[in-house]
């Protein structure tokens, strides 16, 4: 059985995530793109949406892709980070009920049940 999947699996969350984003604020990214990017959010509560909804794909994609480092040698989450995670999944889900953040639940709780 491959051990290895929960970093590939915030990785593809990331990526449909900013996947999202791009779709759900194409408007909001063509006036970033058309105020010339630079101090382009501060004018629109929907624009520093849009940024921070694409932002925090990165971030995610980059996080999934530490993971998945650790995985790859056999080395655990440390705890601090999936109790973390654990906290802004559950944090999320109590904002905001109707999102992605439920997604973030099954590498979270495995990680916390494999640890040794």
């Amino acid at each position: 059985m491959n051990r290895r999947w929960m970093g590939r699996w915030f990785m593809v969350v990331a990526v449909l995530h900013t996947a999202l984003a791009v779709v759900m604020f194409k408007e909001q990214w063509m006036e970033i793109a058309q105020s010339g990017v630079v101090d382009a959010v501060t004018a629109s509560a929907m624009r520093g949406k849009a940024a921070w909804f694409g932002l925090f794909g990165v971030l995610l994609f980059l996080f999934g892709a530490t993971i998945d480092a650790l995985e790859s040698v056999g080395r655990p989450q440390p705890l601090l980070v999936s109790a973390g995670t654990l906290l802004l999944a559950v944090i999320g889900i109590a904002l905001m009920p109707k999102s992605g953040f439920w997604l973030v639940l099954p590498p979270v709780v495995a990680a916390l049940i494999r640890r040794p």
